[in-house]
């Protein structure tokens, strides 16, 4: 596992990620669950040391938070989810029912977001290239061979949980402590049935799809690939917010 300097960073992987609770008694899946995203630099992108910094007054973040909506939020459930679903294997589109349905409650998602951007006043970009490129990725992992997009979809579930809480961290140092807590987006998907659950869910699901070696090559590939498009959507939105600064202010920022 890597060590990191950032001691925020470094707690939230302790609290969202390594201490999950084993699911599964399969060894292999187990690791791909609890241990293998520990080393992937997704972790640690350029967004996420931001959000992580001590910076407590960040000029246009609605730029970082509309990017994020329509990559993260309605692009996978507008867009990802309903094109997998029209995937072949029963058992897949099951479970992709399952998470529809759930990211559903108690009120869509999408729509919980959006709450959250009106209550504090947050202005509201339309999709760029950034989101656009991240949904078409997505959409790529998510429709593949089964055993490629169970680890893609495991990955994608991990990693949100811990991409979530640092969003709830970044945002409370400039709206003030606890000024989240009621917010039901980032209560819902924090909570044990959140992300974690859907996560556990996956594990699941891997459990009674991967039979062979190949199969778990095959997961496992799906898995890598998914961080390696995660850090890639957010290390370019990082980017993006870099240069929509330079433009409005004529500085350069570096955190």
């Amino acid at each position: 596992m890597k060590k990191f300097k950032n001691d925020k960073m470094a707690l939230a992987i302790k609290n969202r990620l390594s201490n999950r609770k084993k699911i599964s008694s399969i060894q292999n899946i187990d690791f791909m669950h609890r241990k293998a995203i520990l080393n992937h630099s997704v972790l640690t992108n350029k967004l996420y040391k931001l959000f992580c910094s001590n910076e407590i007054s960040v000029p246009y973040i609605d730029v970082i938070l509309s990017e994020f909506y329509h990559g993260s939020i309605n692009g996978f459930i507008t867009q990802v989810l309903p094109q997998s679903i029209k995937m072949k294997s029963q058992i897949w589109k099951f479970y992709i029912k399952n998470i529809l349905e759930e990211e559903s409650r108690p009120r869509l998602h999408t729509l919980l977001f959006r709450d959250f951007l009106k209550k504090f006043h947050f202005n509201f970009y339309p999709p760029g290239n950034v989101s656009d490129e991240f949904v078409a990725l997505s959409k790529n992992g998510y429709s593949n061979d089964l055993c490629y997009s169970c680890g893609y979809a495991l990955a994608v579930e991990v990693e949100a949980d811990y991409q979530i809480y640092l969003l709830k961290i970044f945002l409370e140092k400039m709206l003030g402590e606890g000024s989240l807590e009621n917010v039901v987006y980032f209560t819902v998907h924090l909570s044990e049935d959140g992300e974690e659950e859907h996560a556990n869910e996956t594990v699941r699901l891997a459990e009674k799809i991967l039979c062979t070696e190949n199969d778990f090559s095959r997961f496992k590939k799906g898995f890598y690939k998914a961080c390696d498009d995660t850090k890639y959507f957010l290390d370019s939105i990082y980017d993006k917010w870099k240069d929509y600064i330079f433009l409005k202010l004529g500085e350069s920022y570096d955190y």
